[in-house]
């Protein structure tokens, strides 16, 4: 459930799952509280609490305290405790997998702010709404109802409720988009809630310190995390449990700003603190971070000697995952120190330390570090000691190949592009190490694909943020408008009856106050432009990425984009000869290296005259002139961007063949002629074209020679003036019949 988030992120953590006494004994314990309570207020406020408590852990009991809740709110003429009830009775049904009455409850909560007229009970209800489509990863909802909420809390200037929204808010980017920029702002919204000596900032502090450090801003991190020590210190909170992650985090940022004598200082501070506390699960953990200090410094005894006090320590741990977590980065430390068997033996021992289906058991990274582990193992088979089973290649490559597959399948499901990213890459060093040229080739050109989606996500759900946030503040200054125009004429009516006259003088007031409403709107709506505006660039920089500049501006101002007729433009296709016999020779990863190198200089040349890329179908390129800009010259542009790129190629060749390395040689072909352009797809769209002349480009290509740019009639018939040429006659074209074809060469001087 996705509301129930512990937002204290700490880089050490306890696991502390395994709870279930500890919270029969609270509950119990609020139970007695509640026969005890003297007055209505602090009943409510008990039963509300069991309430929640009990439809968080899918007991039928919650229906008892929050009806009882419910009966007691009315009483007391409180609507947003009202809410609260029904909130938690929609965790109840959440929990269940009972999506009708969820949302059922949810409603109820909007039904019951709209009665009252209530701006706190509203936004609890789009906050709740926020929720309900979290678990349904529609992010484009789960945004505008946290937008929503986020504007009736603060129209009502609750702070509370305010508060909760940003961590949460926060915590969505944090966790579900990895838009680390966007969670810091919403987290910085929270601390501008409170006074900077206020106690509540603390756990702040440290969710902003740790994304910082994923951020790699070592310094910020530091910064945060001791602006929450400062506080710990103030209000003499330095003996729970918090401090002493805190002290450890702080500890882990030294390392990574290099400074060692300081890293120490705070590990060994970390280290006293829950010796004395005797929680082993973080001690473990303690000598774990310290082995990195040491293996940076490049000590191996005191490594082991830190390795060996965790691992030693572990005999004390009774929680499994915690033991995981031990393991996995003891892993981690001997695959850095290239002791690929040491290595594997404790990832081993992490995976099997738990069940499977243990909840929160990180699955998905261990079978990943597994599999990568045996591919190293395997890569570096010289280097083994042991005999056996490290000793036979092809059952390494089969064994990391079978743990890597179940990554995928678990990472596609969820829609993990990093882990898709690197376990594809991994799979593509397996199949070349196996001589499966053609799956290696496969596996790299997904690698390659999920690498672009990741530059691409944080540019798109800002786009999708910042879309909904204006959508959502027009709407809001229409709805101003109108009650600001209700109120006038309400005034003015009143005016007339008791005065009529004053009509004249009213009618002019009128007139006024929404005169100076239009001009604050007009105000206000240019402020947030120039901040839309600000914050849309990158995304604007990334649609011209995938779609020509006037497409782009279409798309942006209607929502879509009409297909439009060309009538005449020039269409240019590329090809690299025996290219999959060429992927038989050379290393999956270097061929689509050389393949990138080779476009990327296609694109600069392209670009240079006018001309607009399509896009690439595995190693053949395509691209138009004179489209959707039009320009009269549109053949001479594109076939001296043809030569261009053939002599790029020429000299490529002769480049590879001097370091005696295999080679691309190539075909181009273009055609003249009317095409239709436009956008297709709806989520991963993009701009293409088509037409027979489109067809007959490709055909021009195809009954090309290497090194040679081939032309249709149609082309050399608007640059015939402009270059030399060979006719070659008439030739036979898959499709088209007899067609006339021409070489063309450099430009006439």
């Amino acid at each position: 459930m996705k509301k129930i988030i512990v937002l204290f992120v700490f880089l050490i953590s306890t696991f502390g799952f395994s709870q279930d006494k500890y919270i029969q004994i609270k509950l119990d314990s609020l139970e007695v509280k509640l026969h005890k309570a003297k007055n209505d207020s602090e009943k409510l406020n008990i039963s509300l609490g069991l309430g929640k408590d009990y439809a968080v852990y899918s007991n039928k009991k919650n229906f008892e305290f929050n009806e009882d809740a419910i009966k007691l709110a009315e009483k007391l003429n409180k609507p947003i405790a009202i809410a609260e009830a029904y909130a938690n009775i929609s965790t109840f049904h959440e929990g269940k997998n009972d999506t009708l009455q969820q949302l059922d409850f949810i409603n109820k909560i909007l039904e019951l702010g709209n009665k009252k007229n209530d701006n706190t009970v509203l936004g609890k209800g789009y906050y709740e709404k926020a929720f309900y489509y979290w678990t349904r990863n529609d992010n484009k909802k789960i945004i505008q109802n946290f937008l929503k909420a986020e504007y009736f809390f603060r129209k009502s200037n609750n702070k509370k409720y305010l508060s909760d929204l940003y961590l949460q808010f926060g915590f969505f980017y944090q966790s579900e988009t990895k838009d680390y920029n966007q969670a810091l702002e919403y987290y910085k919204k929270f601390t501008h809630l409170f006074n900077e000596n206020s106690f509540e900032l603390v756990n702040t502090y440290n969710l902003m310190a740790n994304l910082y450090a994923k951020q790699n801003k070592f310094k910020k991190a530091l910064e945060h995390y001791q602006k929450s020590a400062k506080l710990h210190k103030q209000y003499n909170d330095t003996k729970s449990h918090h401090y002493g992650y805190l002290l450890s985090n702080i500890a882990n940022i030294y390392s990574e700003l290099n400074e060692y004598d300081k890293s120490f200082t705070y590990h060994n501070l970390a280290l006293d603190f829950f010796l004395k506390l005797k929680d082993h699960n973080n001690i473990s953990l303690i000598y774990i971070s310290k082995s990195t200090v040491y293996q940076k410094l490049n000590q191996p005894e005191k490594i082991s000697q830190n390795i060996n006090l965790a691992i030693e320590n572990t005999k004390n741990i009774k929680e499994c995952l915690v033991k995981e977590a031990v393991y996995s980065r003891i892993g981690n430390i001997y695959y850095d120190l290239e002791n690929y068997q040491k290595a594997l033996e404790f990832h081993l021992k992490a995976y099997h330390e738990c069940p499977l289906n243990k909840p929160y058991k990180l699955i998905d990274d261990q079978e990943y570090c597994i599999g990568t582990t045996y591919l190293k193992l395997a890569q570096n088979i010289n280097k083994t000691t042991n005999e056996g089973a490290y000793k036979d290649k092809y059952q390494l490559l089969e064994l990391s190949k079978q743990y890597l597959n179940k990554v995928i399948n678990k990472a596609i499901k969820k829609d993990d592009i990093l882990m898709l990213n690197n376990t594809y890459l991994n799979l593509s060093e397996i199949s070349d190490l196996q001589a499966d040229k053609s799956k290696a080739l496969e596996y790299y050109k997904q690698h390659i694909i999920y690498k672009d989606s990741l530059e691409v996500i944080e540019n798109r759900e800002l786009l999708v943020q910042n879309q909904m946030q204006f959508e959502f503040d027009q709407q809001e200054k229409i709805r101003n408008a109108e009650q600001k125009t209700k109120d006038a004429l309400a005034r003015e009516e009143l005016t007339k009856e008791k005065n009529k006259r004053n009509l004249a003088l009213i009618g002019f007031g009128v007139f006024v106050i929404l005169a100076s409403f239009a001009a604050f709107a007009y105000s206000q709506k240019k402020k947030d432009h120039k901040i839309i505006s600000e914050e849309k660039q990158k995304s604007d920089n990334l649609l011209l990425n995938i779609l020509p500049e006037e497409v782009a501006k279409e798309l942006k101002e209607k929502g879509t984009s009409e297909a439009r007729h060309f009538e005449s433009v020039s269409i240019m296709f590329t090809d690299f000869k025996d290219f999959t016999k060429l992927s038989e020779k050379i290393p999956s990863k270097e061929l689509i290296e050389e393949l990138n190198y080779c476009f990327k200089a296609f694109d600069e040349i392209v670009a240079k005259h006018g001309v607009e890329k399509i896009k690439t179908i595995g190693d053949s390129y395509m691209a138009v002139c004179g489209l959707p800009a039009k320009y009269g010259n549109h053949a001479q542009k594109m076939v001296q961007a043809a030569i261009e790129i053939r002599d790029f190629i020429e000299d490529y060749k002769l480049k590879r063949q001097s370091e005696s390395k295999s080679f691309f040689e190539m075909r181009i072909g273009i055609n003249s002629g009317e095409v239709v352009a436009g956008i297709v797809g709806i989520k991963k769209f993009a701009y293409d074209i088509w037409g027979d002349a489109v067809n007959t480009a490709s055909r021009m290509e195809s009954n090309g020679e290497i090194g040679k740019v081939n032309i249709s009639e149609s082309t050399y018939n608007l640059v015939k003036d402009d270059f030399y040429f060979e006719f070659r006659g008439e030739l036979e074209a898959k499709g088209k019949g007899k067609i006339k074809m021409y070489f063309v060469d450099n430009k006439k001087t």
